[in-house]
């Protein structure tokens, strides 16, 4: 197995991310001190809080979903990469790595239980395909191939965001996720969803992926559910957060205090006016 591997965080656009940032990563390394760490953020946002990252990227895109910006950039050979909104809960995280094998990429399903509104569950009308990736996660290695897909994730999802939603089959709620566009790269059948499917994502389907087991995501209240799986990741947001984890949130506020910036600004990226190829 590859020597250099670790874990990514990504918080752009808000400073409330970067305060998430920090939790999450002090709950890795209490789950795995040996943990090799990135935070990749905009340089307003940086704060003495941060030496708890091994290495920190700054100038990314100020946009919602740079993260797949920053994945297609990972410093290692072997990444995972997970959501700042998120707390590490058990050590068998460590064992990531090693459950690659000869594949490209692990990946977990969204659990239809994270969902309160059916047509999220759901991609398409008659409630038939569950998102198949959810991409609050991922582990992956580093190839050209790799590396293009999430370049194209990026920018297809910019691409959606902006255009007209021309799928009928789904609902058009899902025209502001980004699950959605690695459905259509990685997992549309043209035969069934012709609108959907493009001929120059089929060369992606060449990475290997395989679907984790694992119970990884969901509210608060589930982390007490009984361990199943080599991550137990709770995903919280805000609500959650400030609601039912009062004591974490307040730590959220007072790092956030120290940023420069509560903001992203296009003016602290040094890829400002980044531009994006879109067919």
């Amino acid at each position: 197995m590859e020597n250099n591997y670790g874990f990514i965080y990504v918080a752009s656009k808000n400073s409330l991310y970067y305060g998430f940032a920090i939790q999450a990563c002090k709950s890795l390394k209490q789950a795995y001190p040996l943990a090799n760490v990135t935070l990749f953020t905009h340089a307003g946002f940086v704060t003495d809080d941060a030496d708890i990252f091994d290495n920190i990227v700054t100038g990314i895109p100020v946009h919602e979903r740079a993260k797949m910006w920053a994945m297609a950039r990972s410093p290692y050979d072997i990444t995972v990469y997970i959501d700042v909104d998120s707390q590490v809960v058990h050590p068998d995280v460590c064992k990531l790595f090693g459950m690659l094998g000869d594949k490209d990429y692990l990946y977990t399903q969204s659990p239809v239980y994270t969902v309160a509104d059916f047509r999220y569950a759901y991609i398409d009308k008659e409630m038939t395909i569950v998102p198949p990736l959810n991409g609050s996660f991922l582990v992956y290695r580093k190839s050209d191939l790799m590396t293009q897909l999430l370049e194209t994730w990026f920018s297809e999802y910019v691409k959606q965001q902006n255009s007209n939603w021309n799928f009928d089959f789904a609902h058009s709620e899902w025209q502001r996720f980004d699950m959605f566009t690695i459905w259509r790269l990685l997992f549309c059948n043209k035969d069934e969803y012709p609108s959907a499917y493009d001929s120059n994502f089929e060369k992606f389907r060449a990475l290997r992926g395989e679907l984790l087991n694992s119970r990884w995501n969901g509210p608060v209240a589930l982390r007490s559910v009984e361990y199943n799986g080599p991550i137990v990741m709770t995903q919280i947001d805000k609500n959650c957060y400030e609601v039912l984890c009062p004591e974490m949130f307040n730590d959220v506020q007072q790092i956030i205090k120290e940023c420069d910036v509560e903001d992203g600004t296009f003016e602290q990226s040094e890829v400002a006016g980044f531009t994006i190829e879109i067919r």
